[in-house]
């Protein structure tokens, strides 16, 4: 950081409009060396009031931290699983999207498409992967049909003025690159803006920010706060566990048994590619967009077999009737579906003593997952099975 930046118009027309922060590609080289890079503004000063040296001193008292975001502020742009594609930039975001621009296909959370992130600074390895993701958006947006007729076409009417797309479509990639890479450590500096990550007020996306199973089941567990995989169960944990391996590939995933559906929502915001399917006896009111779900009943092999004919699957979770009869009838359908390596796995054991040895001895051995003591109940309790 300089103690004067120099003043650069990023929506100037002279002689074409720049890109929001485009010109760092044309200083990179020149700032080998530097122990952070990053992006600011001539208004810094007139719109955060920080002075490079809180700045500075803000780094030193916070050491540890890849990257500093400061002078972040949300705005009215809701862009959700699809994106908003009436609006200029979320159709253009859906369309940079659809070109592979992020490493596992995510959708960008509603938490940084709604934030500003164009004042940070970060230490050389994440300004070197930063800058990768800068250079991919503009050769697409110079080189992809699509987007050359959308921002020749498309605009944005800020405060009175028409200005061009492009320098609004890239003002959100460093957050959104923050968001496809969960390993980079950042941090806020508070200022005059109130800076901040917006707190989410719709349903996450694939890709989510939230790391945890856990975390993302408190946003979607039932109203009461009785979802049963966390709060009545405890499973949770053992499940982060269990899918943390394939959290980021494109999975079928079938859960027998879905209720209200709350579940369902939890599974789609914690699996970044997945193909989310539930069934149950009685479709429920809730809406699950992004998840599909099929009435059927889980005693009635006909049904079952019925079900998605020919679809197979990588991981199956029974919560159905939890009755033994029901569990063994859907296991003996759908386990022949079940895909190499996936996991069928068993909830809510309702007499363990009895019910796991016949389980054992009619489907070979499995792994046994026993939370009765943290939960204080007596039906507690996963069983996994992994098809070779």
């Amino acid at each position: 950081m300089d103690n004067n930046c120099i003043p650069i118009d990023a929506c100037g027309v002279d002689p074409v409009p720049l890109f929001e922060n485009k010109h760092i590609l044309d200083v990179s080289e020149k700032l080998e060396g530097a122990d952070y890079y990053g992006v600011t503004s001539w208004r810094l000063n007139e719109k955060t009031k920080l002075t490079k040296e809180e700045i500075d001193q803000f780094i030193v008292d916070n050491p540890g931290y890849n990257a500093y975001l400061y002078g972040s502020y949300g705005n009215n742009i809701s862009i959700v699983n699809k994106l908003v594609p009436d609006h200029a930039i979320g159709a253009a975001w859906t369309r940079l999207i659809e070109l592979g621009l992020f490493k596992h296909d995510t959708v960008p959370s509603t938490q940084w498409i709604n934030c500003f992130c164009n004042y940070w600074i970060a230490d050389k390895d994440t300004w070197d992967r930063y800058i990768v993701y800068l250079k991919k958006v503009i050769e697409l947006l110079d080189t992809d049909p699509i987007l050359e007729w959308m921002t020749g076409r498309l605009s944005l009417i800020h405060r009175g003025t028409e200005y061009p797309l492009n320098p609004f479509i890239i003002e959100y990639l460093f957050g959104l690159f923050l968001e496809d890479n969960p390993d980079i450590k950042y941090k806020i500096i508070p200022n005059q803006l109130t800076a901040f990550i917006p707190k989410r007020n719709k349903p996450f996306n694939k890709g989510a920010l939230l790391k945890s199973l856990s975390e993302i089941y408190e946003y979607n567990k039932t109203p009461s706060g009785m979802g049963d995989k966390g709060t009545l169960h405890k499973y949770i944990e053992n499940y982060d566990k269990l899918f943390s391996s394939i959290r980021y590939s494109g999975i079928n995933f079938l859960e027998i048994g879905v209720a209200e559906g709350y579940s369902l929502r939890m599974w789609r915001d914690y699996f970044a590619k997945a193909r989310v399917i539930g069934i149950d006896i009685k479709k429920s009111s809730l809406e699950t967009p992004g998840c599909e779900f099929y009435e059927c009943d889980q005693s009635d092999k006909e049904q079952l077999t019925r079900l998605l004919k020919g679809e197979t699957f990588d991981v199956i979770i029974d919560d159905g009737s939890h009755l033994f009869e029901h569990q063994v009838t859907s296991f003996e359908v759908m386990f022949p579906r079940l895909n190499s390596g996936g996991l069928y796995i068993i909830e809510d054991i309702q007499n363990p003593e009895t019910e796991i040895p016949a389980f054992i001895e009619k489907f070979g051995q499995c792994e046994i997952y026993d939370t009765r003591k943290e939960s204080g109940r007596y039906d507690d309790i996963l069983l996994v099975w992994r098809k070779l």
